[in-house]
């Protein structure tokens, strides 16, 4: 795409205090607010990044996932299903 002036970024934000969270039951680390992550993300568009992961614990806790396989299963297993 970018040899016709398209960039594609990546937006991984961790939960952002909106109304469609406000009914979860689970646990909600890190909740943002909207306007910060709004900023984050138009930020991250403006400057053409390829990835843009926020806030940096959840980025943390992505590259451990992906080193641990079964680990991100087991801890929505054990902390989602008590609450759903």
């Amino acid at each position: 795409l970018l040899e016709y002036g398209v960039s594609v970024t990546c937006l991984c934000p961790g939960f952002i205090k909106t109304a469609m969270i406000r009914k979860n039951k689970f646990p909600m680390p890190l909740v943002m607010e909207k306007d910060n992550a709004v900023s984050k993300m138009i930020g991250a568009i403006e400057k053409k990044k390829r990835r843009c992961v926020f806030p940096k614990t959840m980025y943390f806790f992505l590259k451990v996932f992906e080193l641990v396989p079964g680990l991100k299963a087991f801890l929505m297993k054990r902390y989602l299903s008590k609450s759903l």
